[in-house]
């Protein structure tokens, strides 16, 4: 939702948001009531994907995640990039 406050930015602010989760980008991933499957639609489903294109970049967890914001937020690839999150490695 941050890119929904962007005009209220200094000019020179880049916002970059981070994507950890697909449920409310892919209706196959969740149901809804009654067994419906629940998809990005109306009012909702227009302001987040404003929010989405506001930003200057997504990060995303993995590809498949890239992918689908590409896919359903109408996002060019250049903006977004996958950055995996960090392991703990015991030297």
């Amino acid at each position: 939702l941050a890119g929904l406050f962007r005009p209220l930015f200094p000019a020179a602010t880049r916002l970059l948001v981070r994507e950890v989760s697909v449920s409310h980008l892919d209706p196959s991933a969740i149901q809804g009531l009654r067994g419906r499957q629940v998809t990005l639609q109306g009012l909702a489903g227009a302001l987040v994907k404003r929010g989405y294109r506001a930003a200057d970049g997504v990060i995303c967890l993995t590809d498949g995640m890239r992918e689908l914001v590409q896919d359903r937020m109408g996002l060019p690839p250049e903006r977004t990039v996958r950055i995996f999150n960090p392991s703990e490695v015991q030297v």
